[in-house]
């Protein structure tokens, strides 16, 4: 169930980004990546999106000021994982692994609400797939 990080791209439709992020999720939680991870991480996601959606009708007509104002933090995003690796957490390296490659990939808002959709989604099924186990050993 390894994924190659060159079969997750954001040219695939949001519905295969999703399945995507659902085995990722599976392999992450078998790696023992912990939860406060993925949420340190969807927290600074949280805040460039915050600031995208409030000025995405510029972004949209201004591709030049989305480069300027969001992609910059985008690509700073890279920098948090890498560190979150140095810091010898499990898992981080793979999720490191699968976002940079897509971290690149992002060239204007539609691309990165593709990006923002698809880490949602691991994290949900991340969420998920503990809260099954953890129910599963409770029996």
């Amino acid at each position: 169930m390894s994924l190659e990080k060159e079969n997750i791209s954001l040219k695939k439709d949001v519905k295969e980004l999703v399945r995507e992020a659902e085995r990722l999720s599976q392999e992450l939680k078998k790696l023992k990546l912990n939860t406060t991870q993925l949420r340190k991480f969807h927290g600074y996601l949280t805040k460039i999106w915050s600031k995208y959606i409030y000025r995405k009708n510029e972004y949209s007509d201004h591709p030049e000021v989305f480069r300027k104002e969001i992609l910059d933090d985008i690509h700073f995003m890279k920098i948090f994982l890498a560190y979150q690796v140095g810091r010898g957490q499990s898992g981080v390296e793979k999720l490191k692994e699968t976002l940079e490659p897509l971290i690149d990939e992002i060239e204007n808002g539609k691309d990165f609400e593709k990006f923002k959709k698809f880490y949602d989604a691991i994290v949900a099924y991340h969420k998920f797939y503990l809260s099954k186990e953890n129910s599963e050993e409770d029996k």
